[in-house]
């Protein structure tokens, strides 16, 4: 038996298959991204961004175990970044010491010659030691390296026998040196 509809109910049944067609499209468009190997992970973040206790399946376990495998990483290039700063230290610490070393700097030194690194950006040791050495050379030593031209009283105990007794050293120097010629003249026979 044939069913008669009103005017209204056509028009409803109408617009009902509208919104079911519709909404079949928008599924279709939905399952598209949501299933897409590009888009899906950004749509199931952005669905989780809104309903965050509500599971789905696949997507929460892949977000565990990247927040593992995040935390790893992390973890590895803190300890890679930790002993490379380490090493750097060590380095460091060695080229202070043996420009320290080599340049006979005392502690007071280093500090001047580290703050004259900073201030004019020199970033070796060996090179700023050498600046600083020919900016502040030592004292020279007054009684080497100039050769004979100096006596050098001040580091020998003759001259406190000298200004003692200058007769005394004179007879004694006369003596050695006459001992010295009469021991040369009888090993030359």
């Amino acid at each position: 038996m044939p069913v008669t509809l009103t005017d209204e109910q056509v028009a409803q049944l109408r617009s009902e298959l509208e919104a079911g067609k519709r909404a079949r499209n928008v599924e279709d468009m939905v399952n598209g991204i949501w299933n897409d190997q590009l888009l899906g992970a950004d749509a199931k973040a952005l669905f989780k961004r809104k309903y965050p206790d509500v599971p789905i399946e696949g997507y929460d376990q892949e977000q565990r175990l990247n927040a593992r495998l995040d935390a790893a990483e992390k973890e590895r290039k803190e300890s890679e970044r930790k002993q490379r700063e380490q090493q750097q230290d060590d380095e460091y610490k060695a080229k202070r010491k043996e420009t320290q070393e080599r340049h006979g700097f005392t502690d007071d030194a280093m500090q001047r010659l580290e703050k004259m690194m900073v201030e004019r950006n020199i970033g070796n040791y060996e090179d700023a030691a050498e600046l600083m050495a020919a900016r502040e050379p030592r004292p020279s030593d007054d009684r080497g390296g100039t050769g004979d031209r100096f006596w050098g009283y001040q580091h020998q105990d003759t001259f406190k026998k000298i200004a003692t007794d200058p007769e005394k050293w004179a007879y004694d120097e006369l003596l050695q040196a006459a001992r010295n010629d009469e021991r040369r003249s009888r090993n030359q026979y």
